[in-house]
């Protein structure tokens, strides 16, 4: 086994197929509406710097990957 492992070759053709299908989800550009309260969330929409656009791209790319995705909203009162 460990042999044929040193002889296999592996293409990326997951990972281009997974990029090509997150590409065609964004290839026209999504437009996001937010209330001016949360306006700072399509810059920051995770409170680590990453965009809304950004959050929506890595959702598309973990959901192709795992068949699911779940975002936690904390929404303040």
């Amino acid at each position: 086994y460990e042999a044929y492992l040193t002889r296999a070759v592996f293409y990326e053709v997951t990972g281009t197929t997974s990029n090509s299908l997150v590409g065609a989800a964004f290839a026209t550009d999504p437009s996001f509406k937010f209330p001016p309260e949360l306006a700072h969330l399509e810059r920051n929409a995770n409170g680590a710097g990453l965009s809304t656009y950004q959050l929506a791209q890595n959702g598309i790319r973990h959901l192709l990957k795992h068949y699911r995705c779940a975002l936690y909203v904390d929404y303040p009162d």
